[in-house]
């Protein structure tokens, strides 16, 4: 009498979907707008969002693109950079949102603290402003005028639930909201759209170093396969078991 299917052909789902599993590579990596580019960019690790910039270094200048869902639908996005600290409060920050009449609008905040924002001027001066929407996502561009030999500054972003009397909404004050800030070196090279990162810039090339980001994202790839192969396993031992009976 033949032995059963059904073991085999739970192993072959299971050998299916562990190698289906993504590598969860950066996909700033295939963004592309209609009519700006960018020399480097970065998947941000927070709330799914993503920036894109070039540095002039002469001209202490930075052109920039930000994306990101907002936290709910009629929500808002926002990034911004502390001249001072590197958390929220004190930060000269923008912020896009999408209008009643369907456009969308960017406005120029500072953070006071978490509790109180104050639209206005900001502490640079800020041009080219433009913001749109695309699917589930928000983006906006700027160029900001930073003082002369800056390379590193500390940046903020965040994302928030809604819009009332043209003013954001506070965002939510747990978990990855609270992680969002960092620091960033204008002067490195990063991934650029339609590129990979060159040597030594941090990816995993011939004599480059692998990254504390690319460290947790390999780590996160082995826990997120250790119980499939527990389930591969579980089924092999199975199918032997019901080859031999």
């Amino acid at each position: 009498m033949a032995s059963p299917k059904f073991p085999e052909t739970i192993l072959a789902i299971s050998l299916l979907f562990i190698l289906s599993q993504p590598a969860y590579p950066k996909t700033c990596t295939t963004q592309t707008f209609t009519d700006k580019t960018f020399e480097n960019c970065v998947d941000l690790p927070y709330l799914n969002a993503y920036f894109h910039w070039t540095y002039n270094q002469s001209e202490s200048s930075l052109s920039m693109g930000f994306i990101a869902p907002p936290a709910q639908t009629g929500g808002w996005i926002g990034w911004g950079i502390n001249p001072n600290g590197s958390l929220m409060p004190g930060s000269q920050a923008l912020v896009a949102f999408k209008q009643s009449n369907g456009s969308m609008t960017i406005k120029k905040f500072q953070l006071i603290s978490y509790a109180d924002i104050q639209e206005g001027p900001l502490q640079f001066n800020v041009s080219d402003l433009s913001a749109e929407f695309s699917g589930a996502n928000m983006m906006f561009f700027a160029k900001w005028a930073l003082p002369k030999n800056t390379t590193v500054v500390n940046h903020v972003w965040q994302a928030g639930p809604g819009v009332a009397n043209g003013k954001p909404e506070k965002h939510a004050i747990t978990g990855d909201n609270l992680k969002s800030y960092g620091n960033l070196d204008l002067t490195q090279t990063a991934a650029a759209p339609g590129g990979t990162p060159p040597p030594g810039s941090g990816g995993n090339s011939d004599g480059g170093e692998i990254s504390d980001e690319e460290c947790w994202e390999l780590l996160l790839d082995f826990w997120l396969l250790v119980p499939w192969l527990f389930f591969f396993i579980l089924d092999f031992e199975v199918l032997m078991c019901c080859s031999l009976h």
